[in-house]
């Protein structure tokens, strides 16, 4: 039975960033092929650390007061 074969193709993207003023930005971009399902996933190092812009920290004080506020209206809450 042969094992399995990871696959990875590495290119290098260069393109004008508006992240910095509009100037070139060259990054590395890894494809990732699954031996099993042959799904391509893509890996970008430079991405890391940018999903705090996406998903920041939960403000917990916002949600408890949103809960409050919302309760009776709420279909599931307090065994509805």
């Amino acid at each position: 039975m042969p094992g399995i074969a990871f696959e990875s193709l590495k290119q290098t993207a260069i393109f004008h960033s508006p992240l910095k003023d509009g100037n070139l930005d060259k990054q590395q971009i890894e494809v990732r092929l699954d031996p099993l399902t042959g799904h391509q996933s893509i890996f970008n190092a430079g991405l890391e650390g940018k999903t705090s812009v996406l998903f920041p920290d939960t403000d917990c004080d916002y949600l408890e007061m949103q809960a409050e506020q919302t309760r009776r209206q709420c279909f599931l809450c307090d065994g509805k």
